[in-house]
């Protein structure tokens, strides 16, 4: 059985803009619009979703699966970096709601991942004072002060080599329910043993399509 499967990412977004003087958490999310399908697989996975590369939950201030890339330099923005271990073993407290089986030769699974507007601990403090705040809200964790006026940035699946922990901390092989079953594991929480490297043979592959465009206006 192949130790890789690989999931084919297509993307569009919410929005194709993203405005600098109106900008704030409040703003509407902008989401990604995710198309997952199961490639190089003999059966079904299931994976984790948090965290993840498809994971639904609010944008990260600090840390994004997600790049932006300018399409005039090609170079990408400066990120927030933070960087942290997890332990060798992880409790996923909700199975059925933290867990997505994901099946070979079957249509596409759609997921909406948020971008953005987040922000930064320190925002509100900074917005009081009457300061810029621009320096202190992201979009896939990358500071708006680091993106040039007019300029357009596509949205791309970031490169995790040698980073922890790739695109997902844990999967297995098999549908969820039966992976529960095998556990022994009801609608309680389930712990299991976390992927420790990027290169570990078991990680999952992860490719995406030519990403989607967004322009910065004022």
């Amino acid at each position: 059985m192949s130790p890789n499967p690989t999931i084919d990412l297509t993307a569009t977004l919410t929005t194709t803009t993203v405005s600098l003087s109106h900008a704030s958490p409040d703003s509407p999310p902008i989401s990604l619009n995710l198309l997952l399908r199961l490639q190089n697989s003999p059966k079904p996975i299931t994976i984790a979703l948090d965290p993840s590369a498809f994971s639904p939950k609010p944008a990260n201030f600090y840390r994004s699966y997600y790049h932006l890339t300018s399409l005039s330099t090609g170079l990408h923005p400066r990120q927030m970096r933070v960087h942290g271990l997890i332990g060798g073993h992880q409790t996923i407290q909700d199975p059925e709601t933290e867990l997505l089986t994901l099946y070979p030769d079957s249509p596409p699974i759609e997921l909406s991942i948020p971008l953005g507007i987040s922000a930064s601990a320190s925002y509100t403090e900074k917005k009081d004072q009457g300061a810029d705040t621009l320096p202190y809200l992201a979009i896939a964790a990358t500071p708006l002060a680091g993106l040039e006026l007019g300029e357009r940035y596509r949205v791309e699946l970031k490169d995790w080599q040698g980073e922890f922990p790739g695109y997902a901390w844990w999967w297995d092989w098999g549908e969820k329910k039966e992976i529960l079953e095998a556990r022994g594991v009801g609608e309680g929480p389930m712990t299991v043993k976390v992927i420790q490297s990027a290169f570990s043979e078991s990680q999952l592959r992860v490719r995406m399509g030519e990403g989607p465009v967004m322009e910065v206006v004022e």
